[in-house]
């Protein structure tokens, strides 16, 4: 409990630190944007400090796929310094869409290569080791907690005045980042790899991750549904997880963000 106030607190405090940092207008920014990629070191620093807001207003979209909210803004500041080191005015760009893929890269190749395992803080570590303990539903409610997402309605601070998250990303500030497009390529990025699964282990996978829509099911409720025990439904997708962890289906993946 204390682990996680310390990072609640730690984003309250970068988001109060940014709250009022000017944004500059489209205009102004293309202008800075110009200066910068010929070389003004102070134009750099001052278009990259204008556009972290814009980099919170992209990572709030990705919470609860593996990597806690502070680290997905720390990836997508890292895509924003690398927009403003590349940027190229002759490319006919425009910055801020420029930026936007930039950031999304960043925060993408993160949530891939780093939530490929998940690390539990100790504490639940040692409690889903004792089987003894807890049951399937009970596991499942704990993993929920440990990545429980940021709400957008947060507020800054305990003053009852305090902006929440989602006035300092208001979207009428910034473009919203082109989600469809994206969940669209990851489906079917996901759907070619679970292809070379047999029906049923693609199924007990989509089932019991929640892919593609379907609401996450526990070994127990999948078995129900297909007459088998639970240990059964671990075995088949136990199977399934070792023909995914191949290092060619992993690459089909990881090259969509690289």
């Amino acid at each position: 409990m204390r682990n996680e106030n310390k990072v609640k607190n730690a984003i309250q405090i970068y988001l109060k630190q940014i709250e009022n940092i000017k944004v500059m207008s489209r205009s102004e920014e293309e202008i800075c944007a110009k200066k910068a990629a010929m070389g003004d070191q102070k134009e750099k620093e001052k278009l990259i400090v204008s556009n972290l807001r814009f980099v919170v207003s992209i990572a709030v979209k990705y919470q609860n796929l593996g990597l806690p909210l502070m680290d997905l803004i720390n990836e997508g500041n890292m895509g924003l310094i690398r927009a403003v080191k590349k940027f190229d005015v002759t490319k006919g760009f425009k910055f801020i869409s420029y930026a936007r893929w930039w950031i999304r890269h960043f925060i993408l190749k993160a949530i891939f290569e780093q939530s490929t395992s998940i690390k539990l803080p100790l504490k639940y570590a040692t409690q889903l080791s004792n089987k003894d303990h807890l049951n399937e539903t009970e596991t499942v409610q704990k993993l929920k907690q440990v990545y429980r997402p940021v709400s957008l309605d947060q507020k800054l601070s305990e003053d009852s005045n305090s902006d929440t998250i989602l006035d300092l990303v208001d979207g009428n500030n910034y473009e919203d980042p082109d989600r469809i497009v994206i969940e669209k390529n990851l489906k079917e990025i996901i759907n070619d790899v679970l292809l070379k699964l047999k029906p049923i282990e693609r199924d007990v996978i989509s089932r019991h991750f929640g892919l593609n829509g379907k609401q996450p099911l526990t070994l127990k409720e999948i078995g129900e549904k297909y007459d088998l025990t639970k240990e059964r439904i671990r075995q088949i997708e136990h199977t399934a997880l070792d023909k995914l962890k191949y290092p060619m289906k992993k690459r089909k993946v990881l090259d969509f963000v690289d």
